[in-house]
């Protein structure tokens, strides 16, 4: 039997509706699946570059590439066990002047008998935890256990308040010591707060490596305000600026930018899979399946491919802090001009521009602090501060220090007062020698250096009114980035 002509002309047409809905659907399709393909090259480029230029890329061979610690070896396992004590510390009222974030004392100062009494008796009711501590000193270094998550953004770096706070307890009984005449173990108690900074060597966060370096200008703090208190023997400064040798050339930031990167990595599959709860206010996790969906997957892989470009540059500019900042800087202004269909490396890159700053700045008063140490073992040979830096060498520097900041001899001031070895700073200008502990009142310091007092101006009480303007803060310690309290 044949067909109707009604018939035909709605078979005709459903054939016209189905051509015309699925054929959209095809080319919309087939343009999805073209915009994937692009974007996982642009992805494969930028992981090929990742590996070709920057060493570790993802978070398990971050963790590979670490050095194992046996336990009998690992020194971190020494703040471990004494967490819950040195949070309690941290947190709860003490008459120690680092955890008081209001009390300061001018460098060259000491405090009063009264509150030397105090400290004290703080000291001996906390003498478990710092016997515990003093163990670091026969550790060569160490990790703390982490216990990572996926996505990574779910892991909480809480061994962090411990490091900090071990290393200001430390810092207050070393203080002590001297005010109290004990400079004997000044230098084992140096070493020991350095070794802070050491535990968080090869750890891949960026907030690790803000802690480190407040560790180590907390450990420069100390010799700064050691010195400035007596005069100690010529064995015990050797001892001091072997230390701070050891400090020369260190890359700070050298796992954090990596591990960064890797966080990167990891959050933004998080996302795309749907795993991820949220990385902070007003964010949350995509449905199950949208970071799959043809051409979806596309924005991701471009979103990450764009991120890991910028994590590629600065792994490459890593190797000089000076050089890192300008290209973290450049970076930063180019993640804001960012389009509307990258937002994860927008909302995800961290700002690094200041972490390099701080890095170099250290890096500044260590030689600075080093250089000081070599003008006061002049001034012990010939009953003098030397004229010049170039009055150290050879005898007591090969060579004058550079400033990492312009590359020229750190700068040198002599007054009645005692000297100022200092850095420039980021703003590249010469305020001739205004670091912490030479300005009045809660002014910015503009230069960053070491301080070392002539002997008429150390160990003065804290009452006795000073003859020219003292700074009332403290030294580099308030220079670093705010850390986890």
């Amino acid at each position: 039997m044949a067909e109707s002509p009604a018939g035909k002309q709605t078979w005709s047409l459903k054939m016209k509706l189905l051509v015309w809905l699925v054929l959209p659907l095809m080319v919309l399709l087939a343009a999805a699946l073209v915009l994937d393909g692009v974007c996982q090259g642009k992805l494969n480029a930028a992981m090929r570059q990742a590996r070709a230029g920057g060493g570790p890329v993802t978070f398990e061979e971050l963790q590979a590439a670490r050095k194992a610690w046996p336990d009998e070896q690992n020194g971190a396992l020494i703040l471990v066990k004494l967490a819950t004590q040195l949070d309690t510390i941290r947190q709860g009222p003490t008459s120690l002047p680092a955890f008081d974030s209001e009390e300061s004392i001018p460098l060259g100062r000491k405090h009063g008998p009264e509150k030397l009494q105090v400290m004290e008796r703080e000291l001996e009711r906390l003498a478990p935890e710092l016997a515990e501590i003093d163990r670091l000193l026969h550790f060569e270094g160490g990790q703390f256990p982490l216990a990572p998550t996926s996505p990574l953004v779910n892991l909480l770096l809480t061994h962090l308040g411990h490091v900090r706070a071990s290393a200001r307890l430390k810092y207050d009984q070393a203080l002590w010591r001297v005010m109290t005449g004990d400079t004997l173990r000044l230098v084992d108690d140096v070493a020991i707060m350095q070794r802070h900074g050491q535990l968080l060597a090869d750890e891949p966060w960026l907030i690790s490596a803000l802690v480190r370096v407040a560790c180590d200008a907390l450990m420069l703090d100390t010799i700064e305000r050691a010195v400035g208190l007596t005069t100690l023997a010529p064995e015990q400064l050797e001892g001091l600026e072997a230390l701070l040798a050891g400090m020369e050339g260190q890359n700070r930031l050298w796992w954090g930018i990596r591990g960064e990167r890797a966080f990167f990595v990891d959050a933004v599959e998080a996302l795309r899979q749907g795993k991820a709860a949220g990385f902070g206010p007003g964010t949350g996790s995509l449905p199950r399946g949208v970071g799959r969906t043809p051409g979806l997957r596309g924005f991701f892989m471009q979103d990450l491919a764009a991120g890991l470009r910028f994590y590629n540059r600065l792994v490459a500019a890593s190797k000089d802090s000076r050089q890192a900042a300008r290209v973290s800087r450049e970076i930063e202004q180019q993640v804001g001009q960012l389009r509307m269909y990258q937002p994860l490396t927008s909302t995800l890159m961290p700002s690094f521009s200041r972490a390099f700053d701080l890095n170099t700045r250290l890096e500044a008063q260590s030689r600075a602090a080093r250089t000081g140490l070599a003008a006061e073992r002049y001034r012990l040979d010939t009953g003098r501060f030397p004229p010049s830096l170039e009055a150290l060498t050879p005898r007591y520097l090969q060579q004058v220090p550079l400033d990492p900041f312009d590359d020229q001899p750190l700068r040198y001031k002599l007054d009645e007062r005692g000297v100022v070895i200092y850095s420039v700073g980021e703003d590249l200008k010469d305020d001739g020698g205004l670091v912490s502990h030479r300005i009045p009142g809660k002014k910015t310091a503009t230069d960053f250096g070491f301080v070392l007092l002539s002997p008429e101006q150390r160990g003065l009480p804290a009452t006795q009114p000073a003859s020219v303007p003292e700074a009332d803060g403290p030294g580099p310690t308030a220079e670093a980035l705010p850390v986890p309290p």
